[in-house]
């Protein structure tokens, strides 16, 4: 047996990859976008100016939105392609961990750590998302990888050139990635100060500075944008580990518990390793490790200082540097030890699927679209009560008119109204002389609705 699969251990590992990015795969061949995704997907059909307007008045910088707008223009505003834009990273990550974490940790650890990526509770329906997430862990992790090297004797001048280009990729996808990243560059100063690599301390400050004069064009809108913290929706967190521990909250009792100690304990082992080995392998697992509770504690400051500015799903940037780093712990573990977090995550995978496999599938945004194209014609009015449709509305509707008129007073002569909130009175509107037709319940993703016909009789 051991000889058949080191005589096709290529093969197993392509397929190894190949069943693994075949799950978030699958999960993208839907309708669905909620409010998030439906900004990104309706500024691409803007022109160019007026998407920059309002990525620079958005909480996230510019580049995935950039990426999105080429690969929709390129597919003609395929959703299929925006969410494989997505899927993408995600199977680029499974191919760095039989790549680099392979190489450099073994093959325990890159079972360890594909197997982690994926099956993180969030991850599954982060991965289809029409978001800049798994661009910004895919940007992390490859500046980590040159991370890895520069702490080594044997740096190249191509591993500091390119930990300045995946720290500028990652800066310019999600302020979080940035902070990220700046708890990385703290570390690389942190380990030639105390070991006196001098020449490379050197390369760290033309490093940096590289980096800084990279991000200038884009200061001034991050500083705008960082000032505006959550602009309202964010709140500060009633537990101040319950950030992570909603990272792997699941169908399985006490799950988020679980991980939360799995990472403490991990976290331990490697610092009491680090205090005995004191090496640079040790020490860049440990740093991958740290960024997590560097950010976190980032976060809970500045939210107390009025502007709260983190949740949970930016947690999983450091995250994947935690997950980076455990992995390169896993050579000092036994195989069969290894078994029980693998099936750990096996577990959690399968109990999350069939949740986001439901979110994404079983909703009524097909029956709505087939209503749509049905009844309501081009150049509609089409409103809605619920907030959470102010980008979804437009993004489904492009042609719609912009127009929001008072349903009750009857100044208008059709409207199309979406009623999350059981909000439309109808007694009020035959008050009003205001005649209507309930055509029942439909939606998008998981808002559901009835829509209304209102129109003045002739």
């Amino acid at each position: 047996m051991l000889q058949f699969l080191k005589r096709h251990e290529k093969i197993i590992t392509i397929l190894f990859v190949v069943v693994l990015s075949a799950v978030p795969v699958s999960l993208a061949f839907n309708n669905s976008v909620w409010l998030d995704e439906a900004y990104g997907l309706w500024w691409s059909r803007m022109p160019f100016g007026e998407m920059m307007k309002r990525m620079i008045g958005d909480v996230h910088p510019p580049l995935y939105y950039l990426m999105l707008r080429v690969v929709l223009m390129l597919t003609g505003h395929s959703l299929l392609a925006a969410k494989l834009l997505s899927v993408l990273p995600l199977i680029l990550i499974f191919v760095q961990g039989v790549t680099f974490v392979r190489k450099q940790f073994g093959r325990k650890a890159m079972i360890f750590f594909d197997l982690f990526i994926l099956f993180s509770p969030m991850m599954l329906k982060k991965s289809v998302e029409v978001r800049m997430y798994t661009w910004a862990f895919y940007f992390v992790l490859l500046a980590a990888a040159q991370m890895f090297y520069l702490l080594r004797a044997g740096a190249w001048r191509k591993n500091w050139v390119l930990f300045t280009v995946f720290s500028l990729l990652a800066a310019y996808t999600h302020y979080f990635a940035l902070v990220s990243m700046f708890f990385l560059y703290a570390a690389l100063l942190l380990f030639f100060s105390f070991t006196r690599s001098w020449k490379k301390v050197g390369g760290w400050g033309v490093c940096s500075a590289a980096t800084v004069i990279g991000y200038l064009p884009w200061l001034p809108s991050a500083i705008h944008q960082v000032r505006m913290g959550g602009a309202g929706w964010i709140t500060m967190p009633t537990s101040r580990l319950g950030l992570i521990r909603e990272l792997f909250q699941t169908d399985i009792p006490y799950s988020e518990h679980i991980y939360l100690v799995f990472l403490i304990l991990v976290f331990l082992a490697a610092l009491f390793l680090l205090w005995k080995k004191r090496d640079a392998e040790t020490y860049w697992a440990l740093s991958c490790m740290s960024v997590i509770w560097f950010v976190l504690i980032f976060g809970l400051v500045y939210g107390t200082l009025g502007f709260p500015i983190l949740i949970p799903r930016y947690l999983m940037i450091p995250l994947c540097l935690t997950i980076l780093g455990m992995s390169a712990m896993c050579k000092y573990v036994n195989k069969w030890l290894l078994v029980f977090p693998c099936a750990l995550f096996l577990v959690t995978g399968l109990c999350v699927y069939p949740k986001v496999w439901r979110e994404e599938y079983v909703t009524l945004t097909d029956k709505t679209l087939a209503f749509a194209r049905e009844h309501i014609g081009e150049n509609a009015i089409v409103i809605s009560d619920a907030p959470s449709l102010d980008t979804v509305i437009p993004y489904y509707f492009p042609d719609r008119l912009e127009e929001r008129p008072d349903i009750y007073i009857g100044d208008y002569r059709e409207i199309w109204y979406l009623d999350v909130y059981d909000s439309v009175d109808t007694k009020k509107l035959e008050e009003e002389g205001v005649q209507f037709i309930n055509y029942g319940q439909y939606g998008f993703d998981n808002v559901n609705f009835e829509i209304y016909y209102l129109y003045q009789a002739p």
